[in-house]
């Protein structure tokens, strides 16, 4: 005899499987929705760095146009075509005056850009006067104009801002507000140059703070060196005598790791400042186990020179961010207790822009509360 059929069961059954086929469907109408909302505002033609280097995947740069309101827009920097997810969102107003589409600097559009924020737990006060960064990866600038506007310091920090594609900084400067980074706006210089040689000739210490913001994968697999070759620990130099009266030497000179000239990290490390940090964002799209390696593989490289390397899995699908001071402090043990530190950092002075910027300060607060609210089980610390 078959057993009774549990009606009870089937139905809460149909009732999940029909909710769930909903859900995926509104989805795609909302994403569908959002793409005819957008409209081509340009396409740029991609003009690479080098002319014997390795070709891009994609071989066009596209703008695309929505508007929010008469006053405000939404433009987007996607490589390959309209359709692919946009490497770069920015948020614009019209100025009343000159009619033209200003950046509105507080905003970050790009959810993961919220967690380089965490950066300044490490860096007291912001920027310091006529201080220094480095940004690789700049697609649509979003993140220059946060530090230009919003970041205490922020409007005499010297940048260099180096992107692999003129065409990507073509179109940022003509329809995304780039030129307000540059003179006489702000310091900014921008390069096109592909980020590691650029990172390769740089002076030593010169840069309290570098944000790498682009895809590592194919960085990662061309620094690994032959498998015959050995790996030493990082060494510091010590001093020829202890006594107290002897100069201190200069920092370059007293960290010398002694690696493969191959390996990217070691420049990430050497041009950084005492007080320096270094952020990357890890995008990949790559399968979770694939993403996993690369990640544990880059972690190990910058623990060859960085005492302490924060990992942050944020709530992007394909983003991992890494934070590495050179000279770690005790900041906190959780995403919560850094954010709280960099508000501090950012905030608790009142000073620069901040002062008399409200806007600018509560959009700081708010994007660092977003960073605080990443659960625990998404940080992690690797250290000595």
């Amino acid at each position: 005899m078959a057993p009774p059929i549990n009606d009870h069961r089937i139905v809460l059954l149909t009732i999940g499987i029909v909710s769930i086929t909903l859900l995926f469907t509104r989805r795609r109408w909302q994403q569908a929705a959002a793409r005819a909302a957008s409209a081509v505002l340009a396409t740029y033609d991609a003009r690479p760095a080098g002319s014997g280097g390795s070709k891009p995947w994609y071989q066009h740069i596209v703008v695309t146009h929505r508007g929010v309101s008469r006053s405000e827009a939404v433009r987007a920097l996607h490589l390959g075509s309209a359709s692919n997810p946009p490497e770069s969102i920015v948020h614009l107003e019209l100025d009343a005056d000159t009619l033209a589409w200003v950046p509105v600097a507080g905003a970050l559009e790009k959810p993961h850009l919220r967690f380089t924020l965490l950066a300044f737990a490490w860096l007291d006060g912001g920027f310091a006067p006529d201080g220094r960064a480095c940004l690789v990866g700049v697609a649509g600038g979003s993140l220059l104009h946060f530090w230009r506007a919003c970041v205490p310091g922020g409007t005499t920090l010297v940048v260099d801002a180096v992107e692999f594609d003129g065409a990507v900084l073509d179109a940022a400067r003509e329809h995304l507000g780039l030129t307000m980074c540059e003179p006489p706006h702000g310091r900014c210089t921008l390069h096109t140059a592909d980020g590691a040689r650029f990172l390769q000739h740089a002076e030593d210490e010169s840069y309290d703070l570098l944000v790498i913001d682009l895809d590592l994968g194919a960085l990662i697999d061309s620094a690994q060196p032959p498998e015959t070759e050995k790996e030493p620990a990082m060494e510091l130099e010590a001093p020829a005598s202890a006594s107290a009266t002897q100069p201190t030497a200069p920092l370059a000179s007293r960290r010398r790791p002694r690696l493969a000239a191959c390996d990217p990290t070691r420049h990430m490390y050497r041009v950084l400042t005492s007080r320096g940090v270094l952020v990357i964002n890890e995008y990949s799209e790559d399968p979770p186990s694939r993403r996993l390696e690369t990640s544990v593989r880059l972690v190990r490289m910058l623990r060859r020179y960085f005492p302490q390397v924060h990992q942050l899995r944020t709530n992007t699908e394909n983003n991992m961010m890494l934070i590495a001071p050179v000279e770690p402090r005790a900041v906190g043990s959780t995403a919560a207790e850094i954010a709280e530190r960099a508000r501090r950092s950012l905030l608790g002075g009142g000073g620069g822009v901040l002062a008399s910027d409200a806007r600018a300060a509560a959009s700081l607060a708010m994007l660092l509360e977003q960073a605080a609210a990443l659960p625990p089980n998404r940080y992690q610390v690797y250290s000595s």
